[in-house]
């Protein structure tokens, strides 16, 4: 006779058994899944090409694969609105934030108040760190506004093409040049949602390197920017997406119209920008972001950091509002978080980081073996 101790070893060690089998079976499934998707997805560099899963296509351009993704619906998913209302009030002087272990409060950022926009970057410089990204300032200096900042850049090193570069950026300065300027929508507004993007991805696998980047200078004339390209197409990095985002805020009549802005059509670059701006209308289609109106804006703006990549060849989109509409606090005191339409600005918070994770092509099958299948086995276990 079986006594019952040893029937409940051997229940247990047959449990095991089946542990092993459901999360290889479960594995196998993932990564199937996940090919198939891979393999049948469009990819968009542009109008809907149906080249796939091609690292670049005829003329040398990278391509960008999609397909639905279950762990990009769960970094959209994670977006918070009250999240976003955070990290602006942050920025923008509204709540105290810690540098260094000391409180602080963000009344500028504008360059020429150093002290102010060193705390800024330094913030960043810490928040990053946090989520357990590299991260590193850049130095730079502009002889003709004899002016000097550093731009701040967390990595995450892609699993499968760590040579393949994308950036999500914003710049973190703001105007007007006075000792209280919040700088909300321009451009907290951006630079949040790039926070949120580290986050987010911080601790999960895509194909290509993703860097972070926080910009300063941008309102003397995209100083930061324009030493950070001059700089990465020097070493010769492999940038191979460049969003970038600036003023995405306000939206005062609520309609959801909001721009992607690239170089003009007649551009040799205008694809590769296209095919950026063509995985941020699937993210908004496929995730079912409805409360967005994105369209393609070949404006070829020199006012943005889009410009700086734009200039040594690198494909870039930067996000913005309807500028038709006009924010009427832009570069004053009163840009401030209680102007925003933060359902409109958590919108495309989400969209950006849809946009970004799958430039940098989403590893699915890690995410749905650890989010999905461990914990249904070990509650079956412990029942």
């Amino acid at each position: 006779m079986i006594t019952s101790h040893s029937r409940s070893t051997q229940v247990k060690y047959a449990r095991w058994l089946w542990i092993g089998l459901v999360c290889t079976v479960g594995l196998l499934l993932a990564v199937a899944a996940v090919d198939a998707m891979s393999a049948t997805g469009p990819a968009v560099p542009i109008a809907q090409s149906s080249t796939t899963s091609a690292e670049t296509n005829a003329t040398g351009d990278a391509t960008f694969p999609f397909a639905h993704s279950l762990l990009v619906a769960h970094l959209i998913g994670e977006v918070r609105q009250s999240g976003v209302y955070s990290y602006v009030g942050y920025l923008s002087g509204e709540f105290p934030i810690s540098v260094g272990g000391q409180p602080f409060t963000l009344k500028t950022r504008n360059m020429y108040y150093t002290s102010s926009i060193a705390k800024a970057t330094q913030y960043v410089y810490e928040f990053m760190q946090a989520q357990g990204l590299s991260v590193a300032y850049h130095e730079w200096y502009d002889a003709g506004e004899d002016l000097s900042g550093r731009n701040v850049i967390g990595v995450l090193t892609g699993t499968v093409r760590p040579a393949e570069i994308v950036l999500i950026s914003a710049h973190l300065d703001n105007m007007p040049e006075k000792s209280v300027a919040p700088g909300a929508d321009d451009n907290a507004s951006g630079s949040v949602a790039v926070m949120v993007a580290a986050a987010g991805m911080a601790g999960h696998q895509f194909q290509r390197t993703v860097r972070f980047v926080f910009f300063t200078g941008e309102e003397q004339g995209l100083l930061g920017s324009d030493a950070y390209a001059k700089a990465t197409k020097a070493r010769g990095d492999n940038i191979v997406a460049v969003y970038n985002m600036d003023m995405i805020g306000w939206d005062a009549n609520q309609d959801g119209v909001m721009a992607l802005e690239t170089r003009y059509k007649s551009s040799p670059g205008y694809s590769s920008d296209l095919a950026i701006a063509g995985i941020f209308t699937q993210v908004v289609k496929t995730y079912g972001l409805t409360g967005l109106r994105p369209f393609v804006d070949a404006c070829n703006d020199q006012w943005v950091d889009s410009a700086s990549f734009w200039k040594v060849g690198y494909p870039s989109v930067t996000a913005i509002e309807e500028w038709d509409e006009g924010n009427p606090y832009y570069h004053t005191a009163n840009d401030t978080l209680a102007t925003l339409n933060l359902s409109f600005f958590t919108s495309i918070v989400k969209a950006s980081v849809g946009t970004v994770a799958h430039l940098a092509i989403p590893v699915d099958s890690s995410f749905a073996t650890r989010k999905i299948y461990l914990p249904l086995v070990m509650k079956w276990f412990n029942n």
